[in-house]
């Protein structure tokens, strides 16, 4: 629909003008219904006979203020445009409807926001309607707000004599303008704020959690390290369709004209899904092929979360443990069926989406809850603040939370580019002007978490700390899939008010941020309505500059649909790490229907410090928040906050010797792991920063991985030593260093002499590591942690 024909149709309706087609018709009944003074069907005041005086067994009828004129003319133009826009009669207009309900999609509504712009004269967004979702909260609002412009546009210069202002109150007992019950406009609600304050946690009550591990698969970025180097450089991990998927050219075309076409052939996509070693996890092959992807995805990076927050996967076995996950892509049930696979006892665990959680609590032989979560975009988040919810109930003392999505056909496709979701150029122009939906996107990632308490007692690696999560949902917003930015702002002001915080204390906000042309101004309008609410909360500040950044992750990789908001909470855990913040792609023109002058917020579209404030006890923290928003209305919200400074105990001024033990599934493995120790070394020698423990180093790589078949370990006393002997090994010339393979059927039982505690000690007094080198490369079962018992030594973030 074009704005001309809207125009025409606008008018034809000025031409025949409400009043006067009621009023040729003879039905001043129909007026009153039209304009919502009296619905259908309800009878008048008073039945014949005495006035006023009801019949026998019935309720004495409610006496209603006549509506003022200024409402009698706003409703009566609202309801010229309205029939304007759609193509209906006038008398069809519905104040009670909400927007969906009455017909209108993001094209429509966008018009009609135009339209009353220019017949009203006042700033009006799109967004803005999807904060007053039907004709009754439309009107309050612009009563509430704009009551000069309202009465200089129909006419009415000064206010008429004897008309009372449009209060909330009064709003609410004019039943005729609306069904009984129903509630006014939010922007006309002045409780709402003490209401929200009496709903959420006091600041402090709940304990904080701590996130001990990550692990993600991202476009282009098998590793993490792979993944921060393309944020902080600003690159577009977009492609076509890759080949192994299916053929794009057969399904590209005009959605809007053609039936099963979409306007996409763009992605964000993984490299490998079809490769997965089942031995590794104890999986028979055949299994193996009938397990969706995501499942053998989301264990690869269960196993490398748990292996980077320095722990041994094994050693958890019997935990209270507790598993999220966010799900809900089925692809893969789809191409089983269209290959006609024959049902098999695999078949239904392989593909179930509830079984993602299961086999991960079933293979670790985990105790705690285990979960799936499926609130579409929002999933991953949900999950995130499941885990949190669990482990502050005592429902558990771990969590592995988070969430996976791949794209293996094009019907997702299809549907999305027929709802006008996607866009054709394949990139998420959040902010921009030109923003015209979403790219699609693949991965996932998983985060360990544990209660800080515990976490500092453990000396684990901390990477961040969850000091409050929130989810809600939209309510009865404009459509089922339209966000609600109500909804929105309640989420965000729920989440600060348990942290304790106001958006003034956030560096940054990671928002959902899909790229589309009302809904980014839709979230814009929701951080603003918190903001304002907030306020109220302390003294009367003016804003003098914008402190909060805003940025998305589906500027570079797209949207990963169920497992995004995990994504964006990898992004700020790593921007955390490396006191930076990356830029948001593709804003080059902000879209004119976000307004942020006089409010904490900007557009970060540049790479800009982010550096921790080491220098003074009690120092302001960095912190962030993370929005993640599903289509069916589920709000999630994390309030994120940098790790304290753990003091770490001083190396011994006389380098002492340790054992590096390395070990893998196969030699591959084995030269891979070696690798990505050795970058690990190179990054860590150049790194500005304090260099770490060498001692704590071998620690984790001790205490903190299995042991498998083939296994390396090398003795150094600095990491320029332990680099050396890394090239060494990968060169294969000797050095300090020992190779080993040991049989898989005596992994269980270690039959090579070990030493027991009391030789373990005594080999740790003398630094005597290389005695001990040769007796673990030929299998023996080492008991590391007695090696320790007298030592308080930190885990760290080492390559798994």
């Amino acid at each position: 629909m074009t704005t001309a024909t809207g125009c025409e149709a606008l008018d034809t309706c000025l031409r025949l003008g409400l009043s006067q087609v009621a009023v040729a018709t003879g039905a001043a009944d129909k007026l009153d219904r039209l304009l919502g003074a009296r619905p259908a069907g309800v009878a008048e005041a008073t039945a014949p006979g005495t006035p006023g005086e009801a019949k026998v067994g019935e309720q004495a009828p409610r006496v209603q203020a006549e509506p003022a004129p200024l409402e009698v003319s706003l409703r009566a133009r609202l309801t010229r445009l309205v029939a304007a826009v759609l193509k209906v009669a006038p008398d069809e207009a519905d104040f009670n409807a909400n927007w969906e309900e009455f017909g209108f999609d993001s094209v429509t509504l966008t018009e009609f926001a135009n339209l009353l712009q220019r017949e009203l004269n006042l700033e009006l967004t799109p967004a803005e309607l999807f904060e007053h979702p039907s004709l009754n909260r439309l009107a309050d609002m612009l009563l509430a707000r704009h009551s000069d412009q309202l009465r200089a546009a129909v006419g009415l210069s000064t206010a008429t004599p004897g008309e009372p202002p449009p209060t909330p109150a009064d709003a609410n007992h004019r039943i005729g303008w609306r069904t009984a019950g129903e509630t006014p406009s939010p922007a006309v609600r002045p409780t709402q704020v003490t209401r929200a304050r009496a709903e959420t946690t006091a600041p402090g009550e709940a304990e904080a959690i701590a996130i001990i591990g990550m692990s993600g698969i991202f476009p282009q970025s098998p590793t993490l390290a792979g993944f921060w180097r393309h944020l902080i450089a600003g690159d577009d991990l977009i492609s076509e369709i890759p080949p192994d998927r299916f053929d794009w050219r057969q399904y590209l075309g005009n959605p809007l004209l053609e039936e099963g076409k979409t306007n996409s052939r763009w992605g964000g996509f993984l490299a490998d899904i079809d490769k997965f070693d089942a031995s590794f996890f104890r999986i028979a092959p055949q299994e193996a092929a009938l397990m969706d992807p995501q499942h053998r995805l989301f264990l690869e990076m269960v196993w490398a979360a748990i292996e980077e927050a320095g722990y041994r996967p094994g050693a958890w076995a019997g935990s209270r443990t507790g598993v999220f996950v966010g799900t809900g892509n089925r692809d893969y049930t789809e191409l089983m069926e269209r290959a006609g696979v024959a049902a098999a006892a695999q078949y239904a665990t392989g593909i179930a989406p509830n079984m993602l959680a299961n086999r991960v609590s079933h293979l670790l032989d985990l105790r705690g809850p285990s979960e799936p979560v499926e609130t579409a975009c929002s999933s991953s988040l949900v999950a995130v603040h499941r885990a949190v919810q669990a482990l502050r109930a005592g429902e558990c003392d771990l969590a592995l939370a988070g969430g996976i999505n791949v794209i293996l056909t094009p019907t997702a496709f299809v549907a999305f580019g027929q709802g006008g979701l996607l866009s054709p150029e394949g990139r998420c122009k959040t902010f921009d002007r030109s923003a015209n939906g979403y790219v699609r996107g693949e991965g996932g990632g998983v985060v360990v978490l544990k209660p800080l308490a515990r976490a500092l007692a453990d000396r684990d690696h901390i990477h961040g700390i969850i000091r409050a999560t929130a989810t809600n949902h939209g309510g009865k917003g404009g459509s089922l899939t339209a966000p609600n930015p109500e909804a929105q702002a309640e989420l965000y002001v729920r989440a600060l008010r348990q942290s304790g915080l106001t958006f003034g204390d956030l560096d940054y906000i990671e928002v959902h941020g899909t790229g589309t042309a009302l809904g980014d101004p839709v979230e814009i309008n929701g951080l603003k309505l918190a903001a304002e609410r907030l306020a109220a909360d302390h003294p009367p500040q003016t804003v003098t500059r914008a402190t909060c950044g805003l940025g998305t992750v589906k500027s570079n990789l797209g949207h990963l649909e169920p497992a995004a908001g995990v994504a964006g909470l990898i992004k700020v855990l790593l921007a955390l790490k490396a006191e930076e913040l990356p830029p948001t792609l593709h804003v080059r023109e902000l879209n004119p229907q976000i307004r942020l002058e006089g409010t904490p917020f900007f557009v970060l579209t540049e790479r800009r410090p982010w550096p921790a404030n080491r220098q003074t006890a009690g120092a302001r923290r960095r912190r962030a928040g993370i929005s993640s928003f599903g289509f069916g209305g589920v709000n999630a919200h994390v309030v994120l906050e940098e790790g304290p400074s753990q003091p770490n105990p001083k190396p011994a001024a006389e380098p002492a010797p340790v054992l590096i033990p390395l070990s893998a599934r196969d030699g591959a493995g084995l030269r891979t792991y070696a690798e990505r120790l050795r970058g690990w070394v190179t990054t860590t020698q150049t790194d500005p920063g304090e260099l770490p423990d060498l001692a704590e180093v071998a620690f984790t790589l001790q205490v903190g991985r299995e042991a498998f078949e083939e296994r390396l370990a090398l003795v150094a006393s600095s990491l320029a030593e332990l680099a050396a002997e890394l090239d060494q090994f990968l060169a294969g010339h000797a050095g300090a260093w020992c190779r080993g393979t040991v049989e898989r059927r005596r992994l269980s039982t270690g039959t090579s002499a070990a030493p027991g505690p009391a030789d373990a000690a005594a080999l740790l007094a003398r630094g005597a590591w290389p005695e001990l080198a040769k007796p673990w490369v030929e299998g023996a079962t080492v008991a590391w942690e007695e090696f320790y018992r007298d030592r308080t030594l930190a885990r760290l973030s080492l390559p798994t």
